[in-house]
């Protein structure tokens, strides 16, 4: 999992992309605008998996797929 001083470096350099996510998509919560955050970083799906404290990069197409109604 991500130390908060990651994940606080994280939301400074994607503020404004977090901002806009916020505005239209209200129903995501903070592991959902950081996985889109990372992988606007171009990081693989395992590398992603990894940063959420899991070796299978399964867990970020199943994340992606709940957060898809989330986004409608």
């Amino acid at each position: 999992m991500l130390s908060n001083a990651t994940q606080s470096d994280i939301g400074q350099i994607y503020a404004d992309y977090i901002e806009q996510l916020h505005t239209r998509y209200p129903k995501l919560n903070e592991d959902d605008v950081l996985l889109l955050c990372l992988q606007l970083a171009d990081l693989s799906p395992f590398a992603i998996a990894l940063c959420f404290g899991n070796n299978d990069a399964q867990i970020v197409a199943q994340r992606k797929y709940r957060m898809k109604s989330k986004m409608e």
